[in-house]
């Protein structure tokens, strides 16, 4: 019997699948122990990842987003008195 989890080949011995996870569990019903295996090697010409973005930028334009907003303050409070 397949289904889209399960393969059972003979009555003790269950083979469970995981493709995303690169993995199988073989589980024995009878002395209910399991193991995992790797279903395939990692391939060594793999994409490498991709680099996060530098938040270089986004504390630039805080600093100057802060520094017009004490220019602005100070010019405010100078008008005033």
């Amino acid at each position: 019997m397949i289904n889209k989890y399960t393969r059972f080949y003979s009555h003790p011995w269950t083979v469970l699948k995981f493709p995303k996870r690169n993995a199988a569990i073989l589980y024995n019903g009878d002395t209910k122990e399991y193991d995992f295996y790797s279903l395939k090697p990692v391939s060594e010409n793999a994409p490498p990842a991709q680099k996060t973005k530098s938040t270089y930028p986004v504390k630039m334009f805080m600093f100057l987003a802060g520094a017009l907003g004490v220019s602005l303050a100070l010019n405010v409070i100078k008008m005033f008195m």
